[in-house]
């Protein structure tokens, strides 16, 4: 009798052991799944980035960050970029940008943000692809680029038509002076800023990389995320295990078993449920305000703007799926225990 209440004992304690390690590993799976569709992938992150007004903004952005210095033209580009205001160089820009430009961009920023974020690179650098931009610069696009460069540019001077007509006479080898000028010598001043052009084409590199922070930057947010990513997808098999394990100490007794899974997946529904719908409520005064302090940082000016919204989007539906993946376990965890009380054995 005392041996048989041994046994009874250690199994009933081994039940515990393992509920309770199942109960803690589905919790977690729980919130593996939505992560795995939401967060592990740049899908998600690039569909909110396209659904931003990036398109719409990114020529103003890059024209900002040539005008604040953070993006560098070669050498001598700025003697005719210069006398454009921020607006008219948007619009030159936007010329530049082929449609599908910004789509492909934003997958793959969207792409290096979260290889930063899951702790697949120790820096966050993001790089845009401008071999596109250079191929239209010098080709389909110069014309009309020079163009607006010269309708953009103030009227020519008595002495700048004087130089222009000097130079149309052969006379002077002087540098044609970029200024809106009569029709007359519009064909000249137009040439002479296309062949500028062609030579920015021809030093514009292929991609332009943004140099972040350091690995010794890292915040200790960034860290546990990246702690968080390289557990949870081993807790699916975690539960599994102790499910196993649950039903091996119940003899094989389906009833037994499925009493004993039943009774602590609702329960872990439940809280995974409540965390996912708590942290969905404080998104907006947590998670933003810790994702624009790390891109304000080190991200160009105006880039955390779009980021942001489309990160805090993202983690939004994530925590959503978090709900309805915990409402499932609970309804499923009620269904065996109902269950365990229809079996027999």
């Amino acid at each position: 009798m005392n041996l048989n209440t041994r046994t009874n004992t250690s199994a009933i304690a081994l039940v515990i052991i393992f509920g309770t390690v199942f109960l803690a590993s589905v919790i977690a799976a729980l919130f593996y799944f939505p992560a795995e569709r939401f967060l592990f992938k740049p899908d998600a992150v690039t569909e909110e980035i396209l659904a931003s007004d990036l398109s719409e903004r990114m020529p103003d952005l890059v024209a900002g960050w040539i005008i604040d210095g953070n993006l560098q033209l070669p050498d001598g580009s700025s003697n005719y970029l210069s006398a454009l205001n921020r607006g008219e160089l948007a619009g030159i820009i936007e010329q530049l940008l082929p449609a599908d430009w910004t789509a492909i961009q934003s997958a793959v920023i969207a792409r290096q943000v979260q290889e930063y974020l899951l702790g697949k690179t120790d820096s966050l650098n993001v790089t845009l692809d401008l071999t596109d931009v250079r191929t239209r610069l010098t080709g389909d696009s110069l014309a009309t680029v020079a163009e607006r460069i010269v309708g953009s540019s103030n009227a020519c001077s008595a002495l700048d038509l004087a130089n222009l007509a000097l130079t149309v006479a052969g006379s002077s080898t002087a540098a044609i002076p970029l200024c809106q000028p009569p029709d007359t010598f519009r064909p000249l001043v137009v040439r002479s800023v296309e062949n500028e052009l062609l030579q920015l084409g021809a030093q514009l590199p292929a991609s332009l990389p943004f140099q972040v922070g350091p690995s010794a930057a890292i915040s200790p947010g960034v860290l546990v995320v990246r702690v968080m990513v390289r557990l949870l997808p081993w807790t699916p098999w975690l539960a599994v295990g102790s499910a196993l394990l649950i039903l091996l100490v119940m003899g094989g007794s389906m009833r037994k078993g499925f009493l004993a899974i039943g009774l602590p997946l609702s329960p872990a529904g439940i809280i995974a449920a409540g965390i996912g719908f708590v942290l969905a409520a404080v998104r907006e005064s947590t998670l933003a305000p810790w994702l624009d302090s790390i891109f304000s940082r080190q991200l160009p000016n105006g880039l955390a703007t779009i980021l942001t919204p489309a990160l805090v989007n993202v983690f939004s539906r994530f925590c959503l799926s978090v709900v309805a993946w915990g409402c499932a376990a609970v309804l499923l965890g009620a269904a065996l225990v109902i269950v365990s009380r229809l079996l027999k054995r």
